[in-house]
Order: structure tokens, then sequence, then C-alpha cells
């Protein structure tokens, strides 16, 4: 089993790669290969609505992006890590979000193998942990064409400081145990929150 964590901060030191690495441990504890991919190191572009990826089996964007899909496809589950910013997701992680349209086809069929699982980790600083929980659904609406089964969500609330996460135990201990459960065979969906 190959286990992938985007990160969608531009802070490689900070809380959501914190949380997001924590999740790959408890996946290689499972017994999982992992892989943590900065998304902030690659150069891609936003979607540009052209529809090629309708027309074709590929988005017409030769950029960063290539490399992503690839790393998309060749994983059994993938984590997507954001921060909250301004109420939202982060820009990076939302353009990544919108490439993954080109690995569906026009009859919004997946090109990648169905069933993918997948985790999501949020880092915010409003100690409500549930305060933005409508983030939870482009997640799940754009998994759904994937018949993406959701094994849990990690979100920690509270964080000023990029390293605040690591003085939450009870939140790295979730992190953990939502990689175990990644790697596992047990495909049943549920979720954090």
């Amino acid at each position: 089993m190959k286990v992938t964590g985007f990160v969608g901060s531009p802070r490689k030191n900070g809380n959501t790669a914190a949380l997001v690495f924590k999740v790959l441990e408890g996946a290689e504890k499972a017994g999982a290969e992992t892989e943590l991919v900065y998304l902030c190191d690659y150069d891609f572009k936003d979607c540009q609505g052209c529809m090629h990826c309708k027309s074709s089996d590929s988005c017409r964007l030769e950029d960063g992006m290539q490399e992503l899909y690839d790393k998309i496809r060749f994983s059994d589950a993938i984590v997507f890590g954001t921060p909250v910013y301004f109420s939202q997701m982060s820009g990076l992680m939302k353009n990544f979000i919108d490439r993954m349209y080109a690995l569906i086809d026009r009859e919004y069929n997946s090109r990648i193998d169905a069933g993918i699982k997948y985790s999501v980790v949020m880092t915010q600083g409003n100690p409500n942990r549930a305060a933005f929980r409508d983030i939870t659904k482009t997640f799940d609406f754009a998994m759904h064409f994937f018949e993406g089964v959701n094994s849990g969500w990690v979100v920690a609330g509270g964080l000023a400081k990029p390293k605040d996460v690591l003085e939450q135990e009870d939140i790295l201990d979730e992190a953990f145990e939502t990689g175990i459960k990644l790697a596992g065979q047990n495909n049943s969906e549920e979720t954090g929150i």
C-alpha cells in the first residue's frame, strides 16, 4: 500500500506539515510505504477551464501538476493537508483540487482506480474545531468522482504559532490513528468531526 500526503501550506515546518507527517507515521506503522509532498515545491497553474481534459486523457498544461498526477495515480490512499486561511482551504490546495478535474473523463468517470482512500488534515487558529466544517464538503465532493473512501478528518484548532500543534498530544494521537486506519484494509466511510 502506498500513502501519499499532500501538504497545501507554504510552511514546510508548520502545523499542517507536522500533522500530515504524523498521519504518514501511522500509515507506516500499519505497513504502508509513504511519501510526503509539499505542493509549494511544484510550479503549477490554475485550471484554465478549457475542457481539454474532457476531449483528451490529460490536462493541456505542461507544468508541475503532471508529476503530481502520477503521484495520485500510483497511490492507494492520499492525505490532503491544508491550513485554514480566511475561513477556507489554502489557495494552493484549492488549485490542486481544481486541477484534479483532469483525472475524470467527459462522463465524469474516474481515470484513476476507483475507491482510493483519503483523509484530510486541517489546521486553524480558531479553537472551535467545527468552525470551518463546510471546507470538508469540497474534499468529499471532489473525491466522490473517484469513489473515494473517507478514512477520517483531523482538525487542529487554537494554533497561533508554527509548532503549536506539537503541544496537542490528543490531536497528534488522532492523526497517528488516522494513518493506521488509512493504511488498513477496512474501507468503512466515516469522518472525524
